[in-house]
């Protein structure tokens, strides 16, 4: 159950920034706008519930005393972002003759569309792989038992074959071509929602780690 706050009282606690004024959300740093948004949305729509109030509070209180850090680089996200918003299946790899490629070449935006593309895929091994590193932290942990649903749910994620591919490219800095066709179909169709929650996951370590390093400087 979340406790409903109108606009009125988000002024008058100074919750969020207007005029140049300070707020209470300034001082919460999320690293990906996902985070920000999701963080955003948290101040709006508070638990009322007590059960609830603890259980994130002894997540924020375990990143904390464990000192974890944000294990995502920020332009992971800004480059899967574009890449998973490219919805149209003609936009691909044509791996056998290169020929999308080679179409591409013929008109001035040709390359850097094949670049973006291109980092959008590295982009999403990066963030598999990150998040299994995390998750394999996190089993060597006394993790809170309010976390523990969250890290099952988020490896099921990791483990669908659409996405654990991308854990045996973990220190490749090329995909071999006649790989890359597949990755892309995995990952932008028919892994597309599954990598989506999984952003949804990290988003929310996000936020955690934000709080935690607000607890610890002040």
């Amino acid at each position: 159950m979340a406790f409903l706050t109108d606009e009125q009282t988000l002024n008058d606690l100074a919750i969020f920034g207007k005029s140049g004024r300070a707020s209470v959300y300034d001082l919460f740093k999320a690293t990906t706008r996902g985070g920000a948004l999701l963080l955003q949305e948290m101040f709006r729509h508070p638990f009322s519930d007590e059960k609830e109030i603890n259980k994130r509070s002894s997540i924020i209180r375990f990143l904390l005393e464990n000192e974890v850090q944000f294990p995502f680089k920020k332009e992971w996200f800004e480059d899967i972002g574009y890449y998973l918003d490219k919805r149209d299946r003609r936009v691909t790899w044509a791996m056998e003759e290169d020929l999308l490629r080679g179409k591409w070449r013929k008109n001035r935006n040709g390359d850097r569309e094949y670049g973006l593309l291109c980092r959008g895929l590295f982009a999403g091994i990066g963030i598999v792989n990150a998040a299994a590193e995390f998750l394999q932290w996190m089993a060597g942990k006394q993790i809170p038992e309010a976390y523990e649903e969250e890290c099952r749910q988020m490896s099921e994620i990791v483990q669908d074959p659409n996405l654990a591919w991308a854990l045996q490219e973990k220190k490749t800095k090329r995909v071999p071509r006649n790989k890359m066709g597949d990755y892309d179909r995995m990952f932008r169709f028919d892994g597309k929602e599954s990598l989506k929650k999984l952003l949804h996951h990290v988003y929310r370590i996000d936020v955690y780690v934000a709080a935690a390093e607000v607890a610890r400087k002040r």
